[in-house]
């Protein structure tokens, strides 16, 4: 379908959310020993459960540079300082060096293509993109959620809601054109979590029998086939946290919390990459172009009382077969 509505562009000033070019040095990652226990932590005593606590410096959605392998994009928040400062960070781990893009604005998962420009959703709802060293709201009605890009980068996707009616969009930058996907009779799209290749596009999406799990939309037919049905607490843990197409297009690897593991697309067979626990909560990932290394956020757990828990977010690197974890940040 053609745009009904035009998609208002905004700038934000540069002095409200961007920061300049300038380089700072990269300084090394420290880790408390606590952090690197695997364990199980009992149901609190509390009626309402644990309240759980980030500490310290949290960095989070790690997504790797398509054309520089050696450049990571990470969303940073210290929950050490009052005013919680929010920071959208590019990391050049060749040269231990940092560039800030964007200050306090509250980003949600950031997505970079191939031209280097950066794809996110903010707290309005809104999808919103990063290049040229200025901001642009792409979207202004409904709620859009969860973009990411078309494997060439100049297409976008991304779950849009009007009311109770959830859709997947289809939209061309810089461009009036704008496409919607059906929504399949036995699968509806929630996935939030979608990743895009030159054919198809993963979804996570609900099923029957309270199972949901993953589903490929093929681009040219908009036909949704299931791949991987999974049980609410299957892994256990309910929801599915990201999924991603390994490079070499066999595998498709999804985190659910309480670990990391892929599906075979040829037999739909999964098998565990990492296994998570209690202490450790495995989230949003990405692949180095060539497919040999992963970047992923763990979130590590430490029982402090009957009803607290502490936290610390992490970036770690490990192969595509889960080894060799490495601490980054």
């Amino acid at each position: 379908m053609k745009k009904s509505f035009a998609f208002g562009l905004l700038l934000i000033a540069f002095c409200a959310s961007l920061y300049s070019c300038k380089k700072n040095e990269q300084q090394a990652p420290k880790i408390d020993d606590w952090e690197e226990v695997c364990d199980s932590i009992p149901p609190s005593l509390s009626l309402f459960g644990y309240e759980r606590k980030l500490i310290g410096v949290s960095y989070e959605s790690p997504c790797v540079y398509p054309n520089t392998p050696n450049k990571l994009l990470v969303f940073r928040i210290d929950f050490g300082e009052p005013s919680l400062k929010k920071e959208l960070v590019e990391y050049d781990l060749a040269t231990k060096s940092e560039k800030i893009l964007t200050k306090d604005l509250l980003i949600n998962y950031p997505q970079v293509n191939r031209k280097g420009e950066v794809i996110f959703f903010m707290p309005d709802f809104n999808i919103y993109i990063y290049r040229n060293d200025s901001l642009e709201r792409l979207t202004s009605l409904g709620e859009n959620r969860y973009p990411n890009w078309s494997y060439a980068g100049d297409k976008y996707y991304y779950q849009h809601l009007v009311g109770q009616n959830l859709y997947y969009i289809e939209d061309k930058l810089d461009d009036n054109y704008i496409d919607t996907f059906p929504q399949s009779k036995s699968y509806g799209i929630i996935g939030s979590y979608a990743d895009v290749n030159d054919e198809n596009i993963m979804c996570c999406e609900s099923g029957s029998n309270a199972t949901y799990g993953l589903a490929l939309v093929n681009l040219a037919t908009r036909q949704s086939s299931p791949l991987y049905e999974k049980g609410f607490f299957d892994d256990g843990r309910a929801q599915i946290h990201c999924v991603r197409w390994h490079p070499n297009k066999q595998y498709v690897y999804y985190s659910d919390g309480y670990g990391l593991f892929r599906v075979n697309v040829a037999t739909k067979q999964k098998e565990t990459v990492v296994q998570g626990c209690d202490t450790h909560w495995y989230h949003s990932f990405s692949f180095t172009p060539d497919g040999k290394y992963i970047y992923i956020n763990r979130i590590n757990y430490k029982k402090i009382s009957e009803t607290l828990i502490h936290s610390k977010s992490r970036i770690y690197k490990m192969t595509d077969e889960g080894k060799n974890i490495e601490l980054i940040f």
